[in-house]
């Protein structure tokens, strides 16, 4: 799930391990700064669903229902809704920007079908999100510390993982070092250490392994070897994965 906060590690491991009986043993999980933001809220694809916000949330079945709606009714969202009734009704063959398998999993990208604003040169793309992402994500006049109730959230998730014996890996995950400089000039540093403070105390207390990979030197990485300013590729994720499981 897109930018998901401790809420969502806390309800999808919940949701796995009660209702479903999954023999979970191991957890790998990146968690960043951002997932204890006080200022921001949960994306929607999270938390307009019942499965997990039932976990988390206090909200009424009405105030869901109304902000679905209110959703729904979006100009982009109307468009692209009557875009897909029209290719329906015509007996076309639908198109989309992204092709899902049957699992779930996106199969197939068709850039020449991007929504509007899509960048589809990687350079291009990570030079724009290197630059906006200090003021579109980390919204750093309303970041000050990590929230509580969060940090609280997090601590839920371990319980859960210490009552099953589910062994935890958690990592802060890289950060192009571009953006992690930008992130610097605008006094993040304060936040990243009290998250890496947060959780070695919380992971390594409960038995856990923690490592923090914010910068990229610390597994060896290749600034060349990012997909975006937030998402290393599959080169770069192999080189963490093999130090985090190193021992």
């Amino acid at each position: 799930m897109p930018a998901a906060k401790t809420e969502i590690f806390y309800s999808v491991l919940r949701i796995a391990v009660e209702e479903f009986d999954a023999p979970i043993d191991t957890v790998i999980i990146g968690v960043d700064p951002e997932a204890f933001h006080p200022g921001t809220e949960i994306h929607p694809q999270a938390r307009l669903t019942s499965t997990y916000k039932r976990y988390f949330s206090e909200d009424t079945v009405l105030s869901i229902l109304r902000e679905k709606v209110l959703r729904l009714f979006t100009i982009e969202q109307s468009v692209s809704s009557l875009e897909v009734l029209l290719r329906e009704m015509s007996g076309r063959e639908t198109d989309y920007f992204i092709t899902w398998g049957p699992d779930g999993f996106p199969v197939e990208v068709n850039y020449d079908l991007a929504p509007e604003g899509y960048i589809e040169d990687p350079a291009e793309r990570l030079e724009h999100g290197i630059a906006t992402y200090p003021r579109t994500t980390w919204y750093p006049e309303r970041f000050n510390g990590l929230s509580d109730e969060c940090k609280n959230w997090w601590e839920e998730f371990l319980k859960i993982c210490d009552e099953n014996e589910i062994q935890v890996y958690a990592f802060i995950p890289p950060y192009h070092p571009r953006l992690l400089d930008n992130l610097m000039r605008i006094n993040a540093g304060p936040i990243f250490d009290e998250t890496r403070t947060f959780l070695e105390s919380t992971v390594t207390g409960m038995g856990g392994t923690y490592k923090d990979y914010s910068d990229i030197g610390n597994f060896n990485g290749d600034p060349d070897n990012f997909l975006d300013e937030t998402h290393p590729d599959m080169e770069n994720v192999e080189l963490l994965v093999r130090d985090l499981l190193a021992d």
